[in-house]
């Protein structure tokens, strides 16, 4: 596992652009593992699940938010 994030953190290093996509439920949960800043991330893409509280930090942060709805 620490090998994958290692991994990530290279190309992130070496990206010009960082995209998240993620589910709303992972703005829940707090990981052990950690990958890199928000300041690192440009646009962070999940479902319209996310809580309001969730929203606004990124939005202050000059990050774009991309909303989708889950369709059936």
């Amino acid at each position: 596992r620490m090998d994958l994030i290692q991994t990530e953190r290279s190309m992130i290093e070496h990206a010009d652009e960082v995209i998240i996509l993620a589910d709303s439920r992972k703005f829940e949960r707090n990981g052990n593992l950690f990958l890199c800043h928000l300041d690192r991330v440009n646009t962070i893409i999940t479902d319209a699940g996310i809580k309001k509280e969730h929203i606004q930090p990124i939005k202050d942060k000059g990050k774009t938010l991309l909303l989708f709805k889950l369709s059936k």
